[in-house]
This record gives C-alpha cells, sequence and structure tokens, in this order.
C-alpha cells in the first residue's frame, strides 16, 4: 500500500471515530427520522447492538437469574466501546505513522524498526500527552502529527469521562421516577392502585399536584434519553425501574382517568394540562425508543389481527379498575359500556408500542401489566 493511501485512510479512521464520539457524546438528539438518526452514533449503536444481541442469547440459555445477568449489559457496552474507540483512534494513528518509521519517526535504540505493530505501539502512545515511547518524531509535520493525537486522545478520554458520569446519574433519574410510581401503586405495579391514591375519597386536589411533578420526571428521563442514547442498553433488575413498567403505569393511568371518571366532577382534572403532559410524554418516549433503537418496522395500532383478544381483556380489567374507584371513594362515570370503548381506543393508541419494548427488553408483559392478567383470570 503505497503511503499516502495508509495515511490517508488512518485519517479518515480517526476522524470516523471522532465522529461517533461526538454524535452519541455531544450531539443531543435522538430519533428515528432526519438528522436525529444519526444522535445515538453510528460506531456506538452498532457496538451497542451487538453487546445487546449477545446478551440476549446468553442470558437466554440461563435458567435462573437472567434479570441479574442483564443488568450487567449496560456496564459492558461502556466498556465495549470505550474499548473500540481507543482501538480505533490508536489504529488510525498507526496507519499516518507506519510510513514514516524510521525515517519521519525513529526509535533510539532500534532505528530501523517498520513493521506495523510498532507502528500501532508508536501510534497508541502519541494519543498520550505524557507518553514513554522511545519513538521520537524527526520533522517538523511528524512533530505537529504528534501533538494533535496528543490532543486528540486527552480529549477524548475527558469527553468519555464526563458522559459516562452523566449516564449514571441518568439512571439514577430514571430508577428514581419507576421506584416512585412503584411504591404508589403500593408495589403492585396497578395503575388504577395509584389513581385511587392520588384521589382518596373522591379529592384530587393535591393529587394534582403529584400528576403534575410526575409529568415534570418524566419529561427529564425522556430528554435524558437524548442527552445520552446509551441509557436504553441499561436494562434494570428490577422491572419496576424499567422504561416499559415507568410508561406503562403513565399511559394506563391517564387512560382510566380519562375514560372510567365521572364527568360532571373531575372533568377539570380530565382537560388539565398536567394530565396531557403526563400522558403525551409517555407517549413521545417510548415512540422515540422504539423508532430509534428497535429493528424492524413500528406497530401498526390499527392492525386488527394484532390485536385480538385484547379488547376482552381490556373490557375486564377496565371494569376491575372502576370497581377499585368506587371502593375508593371516587365518583365514575354512568355509562360504563362507553368508558369501556373509550378506555380500549385509548389503550389500542399506545399498547402496542409498550408491549413491543418489553418484549425486546425482555420483560414479560404480565410483569409489567399485572392488572390485566388477574383480571382476566378472574373473569375466567
Amino acid at each position: 500500500m503505497a503511503g499516502w493511501i495508509e495515511q490517508l485512510a488512518g485519517a479518515l479512521v480517526i476522524l470516523c471515530t471522532l465522529l461517533d464520539i461526538f454524535l452519541t457524546a455531544l450531539y443531543a438528539k435522538i430519533g428515528a427520522h432526519g438528522a436525529s438518526r444519526a444522535g445515538a452514533g453510528i460506531i456506538s449503536l452498532r457496538v451497542a447492538r451487538a453487546t445487546w444481541w449477545l446478551f440476549r442469547h446468553i442470558t437466554g440459555r440461563l435458567p435462573v437469574n437472567r434479570d441479574a445477568a442483564w443488568s450487567f449489559c449496560g456496564a459492558v457496552t461502556v466498556v465495549c466501546l470505550v474499548l473500540v474507540w481507543s482501538a480505533l483512534l490508536a489504529l488510525g494513528a498507526a496507519l499516518m505513522l507506519h510510513p514514516a518509521l524510521g525515517e519521519g519517526v525513529r526509535s533510539s535504540s532500534s532505528p530501523h524498526v517498520r513493521d506495523f505493530l510498532s507502528a500501532l505501539y508508536v501510534g497508541g502512545s502519541s494519543l498520550s500527552i505524557a507518553s514513554s515511547s522511545d519513538f521520537y518524531p524527526q520533522t517538523g509535520f511528524y512533530r505537529l502529527l504528534y501533538l494533535v493525537n496528543a490532543l486528540i486522545g486527552t480529549a477524548s478520554i475527558s469527553v468519555t469521562i464526563t458522559y459516562v458520569l452523566q449516564i449514571y446519574s441518568a439512571v439514577l433519574q430514571r430508577n428514581a421516577l419507576g421506584l416512585s410510581l412503584y411504591v404508589m401503586t403500593k408495589s403492585t405495579a396497578d395503575p388504577a392502585v395509584l389513581l385511587c391514591g392520588l384521589g382518596p375519597q373522591g379529592r384530587f386536589d393535591a393529587g394534582y399536584t403529584i400528576v403534575a411533578n410526575l409529568g415534570s420526571q418524566l419529561t427529564a428521563v425522556k430528554e435524558a434519553h437524548h442527552l445520552y442514547p446509551l441509557l436504553f442498553f441499561y436494562r434494570p433488575y428490577q422491572p419496576a425501574n424499567s422504561i416499559p413498567q415507568i410508561a406503562f403505569i403513565a399511559l394506563d393511568m391517564v387512560a382510566l382517568l380519562r375514560s372510567a371518571l365521572n364527568d360532571d366532577e373531575y372533568r377539570w382534572l380530565k382537560e388539565s394540562a398536567a394530565v396531557e403532559n403526563l400522558g403525551g410524554m409517555a407517549s413521545i418516549l417510548v415512540r422515540t425508543l422504539e423508532g430509534t433503537f428497535l429493528p424492524g418496522a413500528a406497530p401498526d395500532t390499527h392492525d386488527g389481527e394484532a390485536q385480538a383478544g385484547q379488547p376482552d381483556a381490556w373490557d375486564a380489567r377496565y371494569r376491575a379498575a372502576l370497581r377499585q374507584l368506587e371502593q375508593a371513594g371516587i365518583r365514575v362515570r354512568a355509562d360504563r359500556d362507553a368508558g369501556a370503548q373509550q378506555y380500549a381506543r385509548m389503550r389500542q393508541a399506545w399498547h402496542p408500542y409498550v408491549e413491543r419494548l418489553a418484549r425486546y427488553m425482555d420483560y414479560d408483559m404480565a410483569v409489567i401489566d399485572p392488572a390485566t392478567a388477574s383480571a382476566c383470570n378472574v373473569r375466567k
């Protein structure tokens, strides 16, 4: 390979790696369309998906402790990604320095060394400002190249460390919201229990403030996935801390609130901005994650065959929730059949996204939504 071609290839490797670091750590936007598709990175997203695929195959063969094994996925993904970035930067530097070994770059002990392994050693060493290598640049161009490589290495390390620390802050934020919602359901993961707790004896004055706060926290979690795409691959050990569980509780609670509560008494709550924000943000979150990370086409919410059997299950779930609300002293709507139909329409708009996300993250939907499974068993 001609020397200039090798050096050009090295420059391209370094530029592609820096672009991936920029898109992953600094470009704060992910999505399914336009430039936002690159917000999760080019190399990093493939590394993360490969790690996820590996964990899926490993955990699928484990008879027990699958969730415990899955909980390592996010940390392993970050380690693999840092190693890939470091290896690519070292490779790019090696390709640029290899043609110059023995002339533009020499070793004080072995001045005629020209093999590629030595170039790889020199390239890796040049990425550090405090290099201890015995290879030294002999011309102005390679001295400048050494300086540029050192700056690239230092900047990459600084950005990566900052990014990793912020990821764990985002994990804490997500887990705190999930745990808070789970405890509010009295550890049942039943949104109807949460709704009863928001309006004990029919009084939603304090409950409105809680809904507004939950919406703000969910907005922060949604934006955390924009800033730190690798957060998605931190699969929690406990389903209560997972995005499918968080989104389901928020969306189902809003659906029950709007379809089950009495219009005359609670119209103000149904039409409030706080309720709209909570439900809308949960929907945006699952749709964004589905469009960015999940393979294949988005689910069709109007596909009757895909939703076969669901209306009966949702009807049973809705009527069980009505009984819970009445027992809590909350007035429900008089026309229960119309309410059940409204609940089914609302749920059909988001359920396929939550179900597909839960399946991709290897969660049992019966664990994410135990209330529906329980209502169906009671009806049988």
